[in-house]
């Protein structure tokens, strides 16, 4: 099995700091989920997308909008996390995925 996933953690705290060595970041999140860890992540993020849906035209938006940045951090559910891997695999981008549903596995 091929694969391009470098690591996977997880476990209670692993959140805090977890930004820390990405470099400029932009997170893709909702309200609820952003609120549960903006201040745990380790760095300041550049940009933050509330995710509003994933209709074509907004997402492309989404992508245009986004400034130069090093990495994407998803934190939320299904459709945060999906955008975020959208921009991430459109530029070629390091992906942090941040799941805050046990129900889903938008992740992989």
């Amino acid at each position: 099995m091929q694969t391009n996933v470098k690591d996977i953690q997880f476990g209670r705290g692993i959140v805090d700091g977890v930004a820390r060595a990405a470099g400029r970041v932009a997170v893709s999140t909702m309200e609820v989920p952003w609120n549960l860890v903006k201040d745990r992540l380790g760095v300041t993020p550049t940009h933050v997308i509330m995710v509003r849906d994933m209709e074509r035209d907004y997402v492309e938006r989404m992508e245009r909008d986004t400034p130069p940045v090093d990495t994407i951090v998803t934190v939320g559910g299904g459709q945060a996390m999906d955008l975020g891997k959208y921009i991430a695999d459109r530029r070629g981008l390091r992906l942090i995925n941040i799941p805050t549903i046990v129900s889903t596995n938008a992740y992989v």
